[in-house]
């Protein structure tokens, strides 16, 4: 199979890639602070940056050493980014329950989970919309 129109712009412009990528840390900064606050939380666009800093420079560190563990034990890489992905989860929740100051993170891990959920489902009818469903194949 070939590659999908959007992996094949990006890998011919790596810009394009960045300028995606940060379009989505901007709308992950925007939607934890404003969420949060829609849900009673005190944090701001700030505090909400410095969480999604944070866990990123984090998770660069955590991916060096899952490319580490690929070229040295396969295996292990994939177990490494199973952990590494519940690490996340688990380190996002605990950053947004200190943000906004809420006092039970499983509530703020099911508020996340239920936001993953229905954007999810937006932009699956938004590309929808846009036609750019995925075709069948022959």
């Amino acid at each position: 199979g070939g590659v999908d129109a959007v992996t094949a712009a990006i890998l011919y412009d790596p810009l394009l890639g960045a300028a995606m990528q940060l379009g989505m840390l901007a709308f992950a900064v925007v939607a934890t602070a404003l969420v949060g606050r829609q849900f009673g939380g005190r944090g701001d666009i700030t505090g909400a940056l410095a969480v999604i800093v944070w866990l990123n420079v984090v998770l660069l560190a955590l991916q060096l050493v899952q490319i580490a563990a690929l070229l040295v034990m396969p295996p292990l890489a994939s177990l490494l980014a199973v952990a590494t992905l519940i690490w996340l989860i688990w380190a996002f929740v605990c950053f947004v329950t200190e943000l906004h100051g809420f006092s039970n993170p499983l509530k703020v891990l099911g508020g996340v989970i239920a936001c993953m959920i229905v954007l999810f489902f937006g932009l699956t009818v938004l590309v929808a919309m846009l036609g750019l469903a995925p075709q069948g194949g022959g």
